[in-house]
């Protein structure tokens, strides 16, 4: 009878862990779990105690409730066509040079030029209709394979409405001239279309 106990609050644990504390790090630090789905199976970086490292997170589900009750434009959990995720993006400030690997932040400017509003937030573990930022790295304008960013929005985003973000950047492996391309996406069961 303590068995099923023990695993039982050890259950409502993680779930605790996932709900209020994970940060997504885990997702796609120091590799993207879509490129190396083995490090599932890493203990030495275990996810649940990663994300329990990073620290309490859920007072920030607190602005995305409130905010789903108080706007009169809310953002609906639906496919977007091309057309509702109109974007500017504009560049604020970035590197114009990074050593091979390195790393470093762009601060940007994401204006919603769309007339549908953008969620941020689905509370799906698919992260089905979320909208993203795409971050692409560019040599001779073809994407480099494995190199870039999905990142999420840092709050839904009414149409005309402007966020900023700052914006993790790393330099990829080979030496070269490289653009970075950022795009508006949403998210289908994981992946951004």
């Amino acid at each position: 009878m303590v068995l099923p106990g023990l695993l039982a609050v050890y259950g409502i644990a993680v779930q605790c862990v996932g709900v209020y504390c994970d940060d997504d790090d885990w997702n796609r630090q120091p590799v993207s779990v879509d490129i190396q789905p083995e490090r599932v199976w890493q203990w030495s970086d275990w996810q649940v105690l990663r994300a329990a490292r990073s620290g309490w997170k859920g007072s920030e589900l607190l602005p995305l409730l409130a905010e789903a009750v108080t706007d009169p434009m809310p953002a609906r959990l639906e496919p977007l066509t091309a057309d509702d995720l109109r974007a500017d993006v504009q560049v604020l400030r970035a590197p114009t040079r990074l050593s091979v690997g390195g790393e470093d932040k762009m601060l940007v400017a994401v204006r919603n030029s769309a007339t549908r509003a953008w969620p941020a937030f689905s509370g799906d573990i698919r992260v089905r209709y979320r909208v993203f930022l795409v971050v692409r790295w560019l040599s001779q304008g073809r994407p480099v394979a494995g190199t870039g960013d999905v990142r999420p929005l840092p709050e839904n985003i009414s149409p005309q409405e402007t966020v900023r973000m700052a914006v993790p950047l790393v330099a990829p492996a080979a030496p070269a001239s490289y653009e970075v391309e950022l795009a508006i996406a949403q998210a289908f069961d994981g992946r951004t279309g």
